[in-house]
């Protein structure tokens, strides 16, 4: 009976136990999950962080600069590659007056002076309509490479992408709102 009766404590010592460590590893299990979502959120706020101040440096919106990454993320380029080769690009573009840049841009049937005061989503689909409607080889090549020199290695496969099919990358992406961006700034 002493036996029976310390068996039975010790089960019920064992269940209490259970109970504890099960609603243990219950409260382990929802700090864990929250730590990632805190952790996603961070990520997220940070990512909005870059995304605003990219904006600011290309005197753009939020909305545009996420378009785009979307964009270069399917072609295979990165944002920054993305962004670093147009700001350039509208540098050379605006010192009219270089010969061989005016034919670089005439070859493409893009109006330079034009190009300079679109934003920069009508800039990319320009270049890419230019350098589709040019036949996208030979002569359409060479002045993609007059313009962007060796940034047009990295963009190619976006210009490829032709004037439709950039406006198609840009209408399917999904973006934070320009406030949404602001506030996680």
């Amino acid at each position: 009976k002493k036996s029976d009766k310390t068996v039975k404590q010790y089960n019920q010592t064992l269940k209490k136990t259970g109970k504890t460590a099960g609603g243990i590893g219950k409260s382990v299990a929802g700090l864990a999950i929250a730590g990632a979502a805190l952790a996603g959120f961070k990520s997220f706020a940070d990512e909005m962080d870059r995304i605003g101040k990219l904006a600011k440096r290309l005197d753009s919106t939020p909305e545009t600069i996420q378009r785009i990454a979307y964009a270069a993320e399917l072609s295979g380029a990165t944002l920054e590659q993305v962004a670093n080769a147009m700001t350039r690009l509208v540098r050379k573009a605006s010192e009219f007056g270089n010969a061989g840049l005016e034919k670089a841009f005439a070859d493409l049937n893009v109006d330079q002076k034009a190009f300079v005061d679109l934003d920069l989503e009508g800039q990319l689909v320009a270049i890419a309509k230019g350098f589709n409607d040019a036949g996208g080889d030979g002569k359409a090549f060479a002045a993609l490479f007059k313009i962007l020199e060796d940034d047009a290695k990295q963009l190619l496969p976006l210009f490829r992408e032709g004037e439709d099919g950039i406006r198609a990358m840009f209408e399917s992406a999904t973006v934070a709102s320009n406030e949404t961006v602001a506030s996680m700034e």
